[in-house]
């Protein structure tokens, strides 16, 4: 996508876009075929150029509001952390994601302490902007947009003022994804809807809900659904973004066969439907998760999408105790462990991916012997040759970082350090109502992911930035003022 300047409707295009407009027009635009080896090295310091310009915008202003210590150790944590650190040397777009997180929030926060008028608009609207294109990079920050509830509730103005402020910050959300879809999505995928994957992703949720079974008891949905299983070739194959590339990355005459079955079961009854079921059970080997893609792929991607997500819907409506359930127990698991991912070959996991030393070089260098990229192969180089004491430096980070439950306590304690001065003092101070703003985002995203798939390191590098100065708080801020709202108990 980055490549091409392309769309797609399973990948937002937000990052793509975004990069593209460095490395698709001007002197840049040849490098990427007649130079691929400089382009490389150039799209990786551009990314941590602007991964660094964010954690010192960060580091600002959390200098500005809890001082030094926390900043600068909230700042390092987020720096070094390898989840991100191995996004932003790739062509994740997770680093991209996290660091628009973290200029919105710095910008939404600079715009609620001023106190001039026209500066307080172009703060807002600059944080509006950078949320905007956090939220096209990958679609599940949209979970984020009730947090700008937050300084419109309490901004001391009057409400009409805030109102118009709203409905203008509105129009200006609005006006960049006009810019995204009608420059670059609708002319790649062919359509202004924005993702087709919906549906993939509910129904591999409910695959590990409900142990691979879809009941045909849960609803019509999940009859028709069942039904068409039965009919329609079981390609489980070609679930991959070729597939979601545009509306006619398969073409018309190739789905004309399938359509009239789709349309049939679409229009039967209830009671033709429970007939035909009754004969026609699903293939040996049919998985609810990948159950959408052959919808997809002999009939069409919305047709697929929609119908997916009414049988998610009526799966949970059919046994909400399961749901419940389940949730709960991927709740606490997202709590007490870090998810993590291999994005760097480390002493732990080459042997595991089939990597090996096959020479030394000078200063430290090496070249490695290359896995020939399995789909199970993380990470890989177009020319193996890496350094060494870095790879050293990077084993010894990875085993250096607090467990889950840590991150979780400390976290927490900063959550509830501020919410119980919010409480007992009855004001909100502005290191306060941070503290339970960046609790707020980060609580958010982890129910929504748990919620719809799973909290993966995905989810997480997305509020790696909150989460680390939630963790500074803890150590620093949140002792000292719990120990002062005990004084102030105290004596009242």
């Amino acid at each position: 996508m980055l490549v091409q300047g392309r769309s797609s409707l399973v990948h937002a295009g937000g990052y793509p876009f975004l990069m593209s407009l460095l490395f698709r027009h001007g002197p840049l635009a040849s490098m990427v075929t007649d130079a691929p080896g400089d382009f490389d090295r150039l799209l990786q310091l551009t990314q941590h150029g602007i991964a660094i310009g964010a954690m010192a915008a960060f580091f600002a202003f959390l200098r500005r509001i809890y001082g030094s210590l926390p900043a600068t150790l909230a700042t390092l944590g987020w720096g070094t952390d390898l989840v991100f650190v191995g996004a932003t040397s790739s062509t994740y777009p997770e680093w991209l994601q996290a660091s628009l997180l973290a200029a919105a929030f710095c910008s939404a926060g600079l715009a609620f302490m001023q106190t001039n008028g026209p500066r307080k608009a172009v703060w807002y609207g600059t944080s509006v902007v950078f949320f905007s294109w956090c939220v096209l990079v990958k679609f599940n920050a949209v979970v984020l947009a009730p947090v700008y509830l937050v300084p419109l509730v309490a901004e001391r103005r009057p409400l009409i003022r805030k109102l118009v402020w709203s409905g203008g910050y509105l129009l200006l959300a609005l006006a960049n994804l006009f810019v995204f879809v009608r420059f670059f999505h609708y002319p790649s995928t062919g359509t202004t809807r924005l993702t087709a994957d919906t549906g993939w992703v509910l129904l591999t949720r409910m695959e590990s809900v409900y142990d691979n079974e879809l009941l045909p008891t849960s609803g019509p949905d999940t009859r028709r659904w069942l039904a068409l299983a039965s009919v329609l070739p079981m390609r489980y194959d070609v679930a991959a973004p070729g597939l979601f590339r545009s509306l006619d990355s398969i073409p018309a005459e190739f789905r004309a066969p399938y359509r009239p079955l789709f349309e049939r079961f679409s229009r039967a009854d209830d009671d033709e439907i429970r007939e035909w079921l009754e004969s026609h059970p699903v293939p040996e080997g049919f998985s609810v998760g990948l159950s959408v893609i052959p919808v997809c792929y002999y009939v069409g991607l919305f047709e697929g999408n929609d119908l997916g997500v009414r049988v998610a819907l009526e799966a949970v409506e059919s046994r909400p105790g399961t749901y419940v359930a389940t949730t709960l127990r991927d709740l606490v698991t997202a709590l007490t462990t870090r998810p993590k991912y291999p994005f760097f070959p480390l002493p732990q996991n080459m042997d595991v991916f089939e990597f090996g030393i096959a020479s030394h070089k000078a200063r430290g260098f090496v070249r490695l012997r290359q896995n020939d990229r399995p789909w199970n192969v993380p990470y890989a180089y177009r020319t193996p040759v890496v350094w060494l004491p870095g790879m050293r430096i990077f084993s010894w980070l990875n085993r250096l970082k607090l467990p889950g439950a840590v991150v979780s306590l400390l976290t927490m304690f900063a959550i509830g350090a501020a919410a119980l001065s919010a409480l007992f003092q009855r004001s909100m101070r502005m290191e306060v109502g941070i503290v339970l703003t960046m609790g707020l985002c980060v609580g958010g995203v982890l129910l929504a992911s748990v919620l719809t798939l799973e909290f993966r390191w995905k989810e997480m590098c997305l509020v790696i930035p909150l989460v680390y100065a939630l963790i500074a708080v803890g150590l620093t801020w949140a002792p000292t003022e719990s120990r002062r709202l005990v004084r102030v108990l105290t004596r009242a």
